[in-house]
C-alpha cells in the first residue's frame, strides 16, 4: 500500500477529530437554566432519600386526625380544603377541588335487643379513653356504609366468619337460616360479603362483632395500655356488595346488561356491627349443637365458655333507621408537570381521606405520607420527563366512591394517559411491608428496595420484604383505575398483627399511633422515601421499567392454580377442559416479553399493554373488565386470578369453563402481538449530560491519537474480513455475541405452530447472508 493510500483514510479522520473536540468544549447557554430532565439518577436518587422530615409527616398526621371526618360531613369538606392550601404550598400545579354529589347513608336511630332467654340492651357505643378526642357527632356512631333501615326479630345463629364455608357447613346440619338473625365474627373476608351471603340464604338481619380472639384482649394488651381492641371497641365499615361494583350504586356502569338495579349492590336486609361487650351475652345465651373445634373447622380458640351454633334460645330484635341521601363529596387533585415530550402522560399516586372517625392508621397515615411525597418531589432539583398526579380521594370507605367517581368521568385519559397507579391507603400500621401490584411492576419496586433502609434493622429493605407481590383485588382505590381501565397498579404499606385492634374504631387515633403503631415516625419516613424513588422510576424518563417477563411467570402460575382448583373438586368436570388455547398465549407472551427485552428502543408506551387484557366485563359483574384479576364474588378482597374462568368452575357450568378460557387466551395472545409489533416503541431519546471537563477532553484527544495509529498500522497489514458482531434476539433468551454477518430483528418467526398464525406476519429475520468462520 502506497503512502498516498495511507494518507488518504487519515485525513477525514483528523477532520473528524477536530469536529468532536469542538463539541466537547463548553458552549454558552441561550436560555435560563432549569432542572435537567433525568439529571444524575444517583444525586436524585440522594435528594430523595434524605428531604423527608419526619416532624412534617407528624405534624401533618396531628392535623387530619384532628376531627373525625365521614365523608361527605362538614369536617370531611375541611379537611379538602386543607389539603389544597398544602398542594398549593408545595408547589403543585392545576390544584382543584373535584366535587361529586353521590348516594350515601347516616344512621338516625339502631337498637339491638336480646330480648329471650333474657333481657340485655347493647350500648352500641364506645368508651372513651385518654387519647380519644371528645367529639361526639351523630355520624360517629356505630354503623355500617349502605346498611338497610328495617325492623327484624328472630332466633340467633352463630356463622362463625360468615364464609361462604361457614354458611355451607350450617346447611349440612339442616339449620334453616330464614328468618333468622345471624352474628357473625369479623375477619377472612370482606365484611359486606357476610350480609350478602346472609340475605342470599334467607337471613333476617345481622349483627358483626369483634371476637378477643381476632383483635382483643386473647392477643395481648388492649387500649389504651396496648395496641389491640377494647371490650367496646367497635368495628365500623361498609356493607356494600363492592365485589360485585364499586362506587355509588346507582352507577349506571354495574348493570350493563345484567338486569339489575341500584337495589342489587346494597343490602336489603338491616346489619349493624357491635362490639364484643354486646356481643357476649346474645353468644352466651345460643345453644343448639356446639360450635366445632377442630384445626378444619375452627370457630372458637380459647374463650372461657363454649360458643354453640342455634338456632337460639336467644332472639334478638334489631332495629334500623337510616337516612339516605344525595349529598356532596370532595376528591382533591393537583399535579408536579413534566416537561419531556411525555409531559401529557401520568405517574399517578392516590390515597383516600376520608375517615370512619379520625382515622390515624386508615387513612391518614396515607395521607400525611403522601403529602410529604408531594412536598419533596416539588423540592427535588430534577425535572420529570412525565407529569405526576396526586388524588387525594374522598368516600373510600363506603366502597371506593370518590376514585370510582373520578375514574369514570375522566376515563379516556386514565386509558389513554396514565403510566401507573400508586396507591398508598393504610401506610403505615407497623413494621411488616406488605404489597399487591401488576405483577409487571415489581422488579421496579425490588430495584428500591436496594436503596430503602428498614428502620428496625438497618437493612436494605430487600433484605426483610418477604417478597410476596400478589395480584390486587378491591377494597382500595385501585380498583376504577386497574380493574376497569386497565392501567398498571401497586398497592403498599406497612402493615402488622396489631393493626385490626383499632381498625375503624374511635380508638384509630393519634395517640394510638404515636404510642404503639410508629412512636418514632421512622416508617412513615421510610413510606415516603419508598414512594419517592418509584414514582421517580416512572417519571424521570421516557422509558418505563416494566417487567414483562415476571407478568409471564405469574400468568403461568395462575393457570397452575387453576389446575389445583379442579383437583380439589368433589367430582371431575364431565367434559374435557381444554387449556391449550391459554397455554399457548401465554408461552407467546412469554417469547413475546423476552424478545421485548431485548430490543433496543424506549418504550414509553408500554403501559398500555395492560389494556390489552381488559374484555367486556365479568358476567354479572360488568365493571370489572380485567381477565386476569378481580375480587372473588364471596371473598371481596382479595383476588381471583382469571375470574372469568374461576366463576364458571363456581357455577358448574363447564362449557362456560372452555370459552372462560379461550376469551383470556385470545386476550393475552393480544397483549403478545402487542409487543412483537413493537408495541410502545419509541426513538431513545438520552438524558442530558453535563459537558465534559478539560482533563476528560485531553485523555479524548490522547486515546482517538493512539486509534489513529493502531488503524494506520492495520490498513497496511494484510487484508482480511471481520465478521460483524451484533446483538441479536431469539425467542428463549438475548445472547448479545451471537456473530452472524447481517441480522434484521423484528420478532420470532412460529412457523411450526399454526396457532401462532395471526402473529406471524409481524415479525421477520433476514439470515440471508451466509456464515463465514474463515479470515
Amino acid at each position: 500500500m502506497s503512502p498516498t493510500t495511507l494518507a488518504f483514510p487519515t485525513l477525514p479522520f483528523f477532520f473528524l477529530l477536530v469536529v468532536w473536540t469542538l463539541f466537547l468544549l463548553p458552549h454558552p447557554s441561550t436560555s435560563s437554566p432549569s432542572p435537567p430532565i433525568g439529571s444524575s439518577w444517583s444525586v436524585l436518587e440522594q435528594q430523595l432519600l434524605s428531604l423527608p422530615d419526619r416532624n412534617i409527616i407528624k405534624a401533618n398526621l396531628k392535623h387530619y386526625t384532628s376531627t373525625p371526618h365521614v365523608a361527605g360531613t362538614k369536617y370531611d369538606y375541611e379537611t379538602a380544603v386543607h389539603t389544597k392550601e398544602l398542594f398549593e404550598e408545595y408547589g403543585l400545579t392545576n390544584v382543584r377541588i373535584d366535587e361529586h354529589r353521590v348516594y350515601l347513608n347516616y344512621p338516625i336511630s339502631r337498637s339491638v335487643k336480646l330480648v329471650e332467654p333474657e333481657l340485655y340492651n347493647a350500648t352500641l357505643r364506645e368508651e372513651r379513653y385518654p387519647g380519644d378526642l371528645p367529639y361526639d357527632e351523630p355520624f360517629m356512631q356505630t354503623f355500617h356504609g349502605y346498611a338497610a333501615s328495617g325492623e327484624a326479630s328472630g332466633e340467633v345463629v352463630y356463622a362463625n366468619y360468615g364464609r361462604l364455608e361457614d354458611y355451607l357447613y350450617l346447611l349440612n346440619l339442616n339449620i334453616d337460616l330464614k328468618g333468622k338473625i345471624i352474628i357473625v365474627r369479623y375477619g377472612k373476608i370482606y365484611r359486606g360479603v357476610k350480609v350478602m351471603l346472609a340475605e342470599r340464604y334467607g337471613a333476617a338481619g345481622v349483627l358483626i362483632y369483634s371476637d378477643p380472639d381476632d383483635d382483643g384482649i386473647s392477643k395481648g394488651l388492649m387500649y389504651p395500655d396496648g395496641p389491640f381492641r377494647p371490650p367496646t371497641g367497635v368495628q365500623r365499615g361498609s356493607v356494600q356488595y363492592s365485589q360485585m361494583c364499586p362506587g355509588d350504586p346507582h352507577n349506571p356502569l354495574c348493570v350493563g346488561d345484567t338486569g339489575k338495579t341500584f337495589e342489587d349492590f346494597i343490602p336489603s336486609i338491616p346489619s349493624q356491627p357491635i362490639s364484643w361487650q354486646d356481643a357476649e351475652p346474645i353468644m352466651r345465651n345460643i345453644g343448639g349443637p356446639r360450635a366445632p373445634s377442630s384445626p378444619k373447622e375452627k370457630w372458637q380458640d380459647d374463650l372461657p365458655f363454649v360458643y354453640h351454633i342455634g338456632p337460639g334460645p336467644a332472639v334478638v330484635e334489631l332495629k334500623l333507621s337510616m337516612n339516605f341521601t344525595t349529598t356532596p363529596i370532595w376528591n382533591v387533585l393537583g399535579e408536579i408537570e413534566g416537561v419531556g415530550e411525555h409531559k401529557d402522560e401520568y405517574v399517578m399516586i392516590g390515597n383516600h381521606r376520608d375517615a370512619w372517625v379520625y382515622g390515624a392508621v386508615d387513612p391518614s397515615s396515607g395521607t400525611a405520607t403522601m403529602m410529604e411525597v408531594a412536598r419533596t418531589l416539588s423540592k427535588a432539583d430534577t425535572a420529570f420527563e412525565r407529569s405526576v398526579l396526586f388524588a387525594s380521594w374522598d368516600c373510600e370507605e363506603y366502597g371506593l366512591v370518590g376514585s370510582t367517581a373520578w375514574s369514570d368521568k375522566n376515563g379516556k385519559f386514565l386509558s389513554d394517559k396514565v403510566v401507573v397507579y400508586v396507591n398508598t391507603d393504610v401506610a403505615v400500621s407497623g413494621s411488616i411491608f406488605v404489597a399487591s401490584a401488576t405483577p409487571s411492576l415489581g422488579k421496579a419496586l425490588q430495584e428500591v428496595f436496594t436503596r430503602v433502609v428498614d428502620p428496625n434493622t438497618q437493612l436494605p429493605m430487600g433484605k426483610v420484604w418477604d417478597g410476596e407481590l400478589p395480584p390486587p383485588g378491591a377494597g382500595s382505590d385501585f380498583v376504577a383505575p386497574l380493574q376497569h381501565y386497565g392501567v398498571p397498579s401497586i398497592d403498599l404499606g406497612f402493615s402488622s398483627d396489631d393493626t385490626g385492634g383499632v381498625y375503624h374504631s374511635i380508638h384509630d387515633n393519634f395517640d394510638w399511633m404515636e404510642k404503639f403503631g410508629d412512636p418514632q415516625f421512622a416508617y412513615h419516613e421510610a413510606m415516603v422515601q419508598i414512594l419517592n424513588l418509584y414514582i421517580a422510576k416512572f417519571a424521570r424518563l421516557p422509558s418505563v421499567p416494566f417487567d414483562f417477563s415476571s407478568q409471564h411467570e405469574a400468568l403461568q402460575s395462575y393457570v397452575e392454580d387453576l389446575h389445583i382448583l379442579l383437583s380439589r373438586l368433589d367430582a371431575p368436570p364431565p367434559i374435557e377442559i381444554n387449556f391449550h388455547p391459554l397455554v399457548v398465549a401465554i408461552e407467546t407472551f412469554g417469547r413475546a416479553a423476552r424478545a421485548h427485552m431485548c430490543k433496543e428502543a424506549d418504550y414509553s408506551q408500554s403501559f398500555l399493554l395492560e389494556r390489552q387484557l381488559l374484555g367486556s366485563g365479568l358476567k354479572g359483574r360488568p365493571y370489572y373488565r380485567h381477565l386476569i384479576q378481580a375480587p372473588g364474588r364471596t371473598d371481596g378482597y382479595g383476588s381471583q386470578t382469571f375470574p372469568g374462568v374461576r366463576q364458571e368452575i363456581e357455577d358448574e357450568n363447564w362449557e362456560g369453563v372452555n370459552t372462560q378460557i379461550a376469551l383470556v387466551g385470545a386476550r393475552v395472545l393480544a397483549a403478545a402481538t402487542f409487543l412483537f409489533s413493537d408495541g410502545g416503541a419509541s426513538t431513545r431519546v438520552e438524558p442530558p449530560r453535563d459537558k465534559p471537563t478539560g482533563i476528560v477532553i485531553f485523555v479524548t484527544l490522547i486515546v482517538l491519537l493512539l486509534l489513529s495509529v493502531v488503524g494506520l498500522y492495520l490498513a497496511s497489514a494484510k487484508s482480511f474480513r471481520v465478521r460483524k458482531v451484533v446483538s441479536f434476539c431469539v425467542p428463549e433468551t438475548c445472547l448479545p455475541q451471537y456473530q452472524i454477518p447481517e441480522a434484521r430483528y423484528r420478532g420470532v418467526t412460529f412457523d411450526d405452530d399454526p396457532a401462532m398464525a395471526s402473529i406471524s406476519d409481524i415479525v421477520d429475520i433476514d439470515l440471508s447472508s451466509s456464515y463465514s468462520d474463515s479470515f
